[in-house]
């Protein structure tokens, strides 16, 4: 359950470069998840489906970008897969159709100045949590069914500038209480918020209600308000669903990125002032759109 711009902060994502990390011989145990996510505005024109296979264990996670369509920047990543590694804190994104990989730090891409990296503050009029009982089977499991239903604003807080987003939603949620693959799903969120300074983004926007019950969120469908280009309300619908899911022994090869693949390390060149700002900036008009 997020909040209606963490789908631009997705996308800004997609179009940034990563890189590679060493390969072990080794078997991990983890989780195998394929999740399909479309996020609909209600134009025809606007529609986003993404289909993403997740393979997780405790140190690393691996993102393939199966399907994308809806926008031209998203189209781009079809095929692609990130590897976001905390043993040597890598992300990496491969380029199987070019035989191209990048590499940067997990904590590089903004770095610590706590000026870039954004702050989330929610000003809440309203959060409530409805407990709506069993739910439909979903996969052959039983779930539960809940809804939270939150107004009020969000500031963004990033550069020295500060923008106030409207935040009126409504999240419906099915929870499997008998899959325990949230752990591991909180887990890939914490690799993939690092990249730009988000870390427990959904603590910040209040989000991950206390009330939730444990378990696998199987299927969610949440309904933003949100305002288009010139202002107007339109309502964002972000349906997310697991369509299969394992857990198992996985092979660290997955982790790591062909031995005939050109690879390009930007570690270094993202210490630099002028491209952290650059990105910065990219990641400050996701967030704010307009600015």
């Amino acid at each position: 359950m997020r909040s209606s711009f963490l789908p631009s902060v997705s996308a800004s994502l997609l179009a940034l470069t990563a890189l590679s990390v060493p390969a072990a011989a080794q078997l991990r145990d983890g989780w195998t998840y394929t999740t399909n996510i479309t996020i609909d505005s209600g134009k025809a024109d606007t529609r986003i489906s993404i289909a993403m296979r997740n393979r997780i264990t405790a140190t690393a996670v691996r993102m393939d970008f199966l399907q994308v369509s809806g926008s031209a920047a998203a189209n781009a990543a079809e095929g692609m897969y990130q590897i976001f590694n905390q043993a040597d804190s890598t992300v990496t994104m491969v380029m199987p159709s070019q035989h191209m990989a990048t590499v940067m730090g997990l904590n590089g891409l903004l770095g610590p100045n706590t000026n870039l990296a954004p702050k989330v503050v929610q000003h809440l009029t309203s959060n409530e949590f409805q407990d709506l009982g069993a739910g439909e089977k979903i996969l052959g499991h039983a779930t539960h069914h809940v809804r939270i239903t939150t107004a009020g604003t969000i500031d963004v807080t990033m550069m020295g500038q500060t923008c106030t987003r409207r935040y009126d939603g409504v999240t419906e949620t099915w929870v499997a209480p008998d899959v325990d693959l949230q752990p591991a799903m909180y887990a890939a969120a914490k690799h993939i918020g690092s990249v730009i300074g988000v870390d427990d983004i959904e603590m910040q926007l209040g989000s991950a209600d206390k009330k939730m019950p444990k378990g696998a969120a199987l299927r969610t469908i949440s309904r933003t308000v949100d305002a288009d280009a010139a202002g107007k309300p339109i309502t964002v619908t972000t349906t997310t669903e697991l369509v299969d899911f394992t857990h198992g022994p996985l092979d660290a090869s997955i982790f790591a990125v062909p031995a005939d693949f050109q690879t390009m390390d930007m570690r270094e060149m993202m210490k630099d002032p002028a491209m952290k700002a650059g990105v910065a900036t990219g990641v400050q008009g996701s967030l704010c759109p307009g600015r």
